[in-house]
């Protein structure tokens, strides 16, 4: 089958699909081929995507948006009963002057 065929068959099982729906068949159908290509346990960002899609469930570009800006730091698990330090190092042209930054969230 041609890959442009495989596409097209792709889109037509996922159409209609939440975002963590999609995600799931994807991987259920190629998360073995991945994993095998690879050679890397996807199993943490299989369970960090559907974190993020259970986020944006029907909103793709909202969910799409969210996974290029992400980084581990944005994920937060309310069980680990740990604190994340973020160090803003080296800015250009504060590398001599004091900066605060203030939290921003309503919950800190």
């Amino acid at each position: 089958m041609s890959g442009y065929r495989k596409i097209q068959e792709i889109r037509q099982n996922i159409s209609g699909l939440t975002v963590s729906q999609r995600i799931t068949f994807l991987f259920d159908a190629y998360g073995h081929t991945l994993k095998r290509e690879t050679g890397k346990n996807i199993d943490e960002s299989y369970g960090k995507l559907l974190g993020l899609a259970q986020e944006h469930m029907t909103d793709v570009d909202c969910f799409l948006d969210a996974v290029a800006l992400a980084g581990d730091t944005d994920i937060f698990d309310k069980r680990a009963q740990q604190v994340s330090l973020l160090i803003l190092h080296a800015a250009k042209g504060l590398e001599n002057f004091p900066l605060f930054l203030s939290p921003a969230a309503k919950t800190i």
